[in-house]
């Protein structure tokens, strides 16, 4: 009875119940540039109707805290800084790049910025941001979709930000052993060198700015789950309410990383670099994946671009069938794999490329492929997950039917001699031995890159604003690209690297 009494009270003031239904209406209109019915909503720029869909996302980002570039500020949008002026609390020192006295807004006041320009100061914004032809309905929508971006972050509190490492029981107990030892001496060194910056931030007058109180020592939890793999999303949930943390730092789970990564999606975790997990395809939290069909796609355009014929592809039914423009190879069945032997003897005396497309246990099939003459006939492999540098020099020196090449996105990998060389003296001073340099390596990195971005947040402490950073850093300094797992930019997860043709003796195209 209260509650409705307080709702009748709410609507006679004004009050507006937030429905699902408006925030998703709102999201559209932030994330896509479409109203309820997927129409592209109207803006002008520079005073011309734009033809194009100018989406909020475009530049004030998924986090809805705006960027930096090139000496031009996007602000955030997120609403509770636009109420308040674009600066919530001292944590929030990030906002400080932004002009001093950015205008608050109301509902009613960023309608008329949204339709007109106009600040609730009276200034007029530059013709580059989009004049949208909103309904006042339509803006509320948004608004109710703003006050969802930059939540109360979890994990995080005035001391501390909490990282979790989660621990698959199939790996080997000696790497598990090294992981944890390793990233436990790296978590001390961080700390310890925080003392002097937390000291500052409470004592020092000097240093009693927003971006100093930012800092914060980071406490490490181990996840080690037991059991199969099935069962994991419990264990994780049950450990996320003991403790929330705001990230996962290098989870050791092997193979079976795409069962973490289904959590870290639901709960919308970022999930840093597992050392140990090959590429898969995952969502937007992870920073492992790997949209296979997308690259052979835009491999494909760029063979059929190159030819002045047409490509031929071995069809599921094994039959070949010229290559169309939204063809794309698929791997054969036992049934088509037999028609395609039949078939190859006549095939392998024909000039030109054919395209196959394998699943891993069609390479030993390969070997069945005979010719009776000396082959003419030249195969592209299509795998159907990248293969490793060892796994793509075997296939090309056993494979003997013909002269082949594989689709692959293998390139010499960017070996930074200094980072070896660290993590193996850091492995000496943290009293590890017989060390797996590769994952200790990758164990670095991923410390790295997160160390360095948490510091950019400055205080902005949103997952989302988190990936952001961290997708700018790999996108833009080469340094950082180590290897191929690697995210790019947003709507663009996937710098596993362009797929080309590596044929036998090493020409890659």
């Amino acid at each position: 009875m209260n509650g409705l009494r307080l709702l009748l009270l709410g609507l006679l003031l004004g009050y507006k119940p937030v429905l699902e239904a408006d925030v998703e209406q709102g999201r559209r209109i932030y994330m896509e540039g479409v109203d309820r019915n997927g129409q592209v909503i109207a803006s002008s720029v520079n005073g011309l109707p734009s033809p194009a869909v100018l989406a909020c996302v475009n530049c004030h980002r998924e986090s809805g805290l705006g960027t930096s570039e090139s000496g031009t500020t996007v602000p955030p949008v997120a609403w509770k800084l636009l109420q308040q002026g674009g600066l919530l609390s001292q944590d929030d020192g990030r906002f400080l790049q932004l002009r001093p006295g950015l205008d608050r807004y109301d509902r009613e006041s960023l309608h008329r910025l949204l339709t007109s320009g106009i600040t609730p100061s009276g200034r007029r914004l530059s013709e580059t941001m989009p004049r949208y032809a909103l309904t006042r309905s339509q803006s509320d929508d948004l608004v109710d979709f703003l006050d969802r971006l930059f939540p109360e972050p979890e994990g995080v509190d005035e001391e501390f930000i909490d990282l979790a490492v989660v621990i698959d029981p199939s790996i080997d107990p000696g790497l598990r052993a090294q992981h944890k030892a390793f990233l436990q001496g790296l978590i001390r060194m961080k700390n310890s060198g925080t003392r002097s910056e937390l000291k500052r931030k409470r004592y020092s007058p000097i240093q009693k700015q927003p971006q100093y109180q930012a800092y914060r020592k980071w406490r490490l939890h181990f996840w080690e789950l037991d059991g199969p793999a099935k069962g994991w999303a419990d264990q994780l949930r049950r450990h996320y309410d003991r403790q929330p943390v705001f990230a996962f730092l290098a989870p050791l789970v092997g193979d079976r990383y795409p069962r973490l990564a289904g959590f870290c999606e639901q709960e919308k975790i970022p999930c840093l670099f597992p050392p140990l997990a090959s590429a898969t395809r995952t969502g937007y939290y992870s920073f492992v994946f790997d949209d296979r069909e997308r690259r052979e796609r835009e491999f494909l355009r760029r063979l059929q671009r190159g030819q002045s014929t047409a490509l031929r592809y071995v069809d599921d039914q094994g039959q070949v069938q010229r290559l169309g423009p939204e063809s794309l190879p698929q791997p054969l069945g036992d049934a088509a794999w037999q028609r395609f032997i039949d078939l190859y003897p006549e095939l392998c005396a024909q000039s030109g490329e054919l395209l196959l497309a394998i699943d891993e246990p069609d390479l030993d099939r390969l070997d069945e492929l005979d010719c009776a003459d000396r082959p003419h006939l030249s195969l592209l492999l299509l795998p159907q997950r990248d293969l490793r540098y060892d796994e793509l020099s075997k296939l090309l020196q056993r494979a003997r039917a013909s002269p082949l090449c594989v689709a692959t996105n293998y390139a010499e990998p960017r070996r930074i001699p200094g980072r070896a060389l660290r993590a193996s003296t850091l492995s000496r001073r943290f009293g590890i031995s017989d060390i797996d340099a590769e994952m200790l390596v990758k164990d670095l990195f991923a410390f790295g890159l997160l160390s360095d971005a948490l510091y950019q947040l400055n205080g902005a402490f949103s997952r989302d604003y988190l990936l952001e950073i961290i997708e700018h850093m790999l996108n833009s300094y080469p340094n950082y690209t180590f290897y191929r797992e690697t995210s790019g930019a947003p709507y663009q997860r996937y710098i596993a690297g362009p797929l080309r043709r590596q044929c036998r003796g090493g020409n890659a195209t």
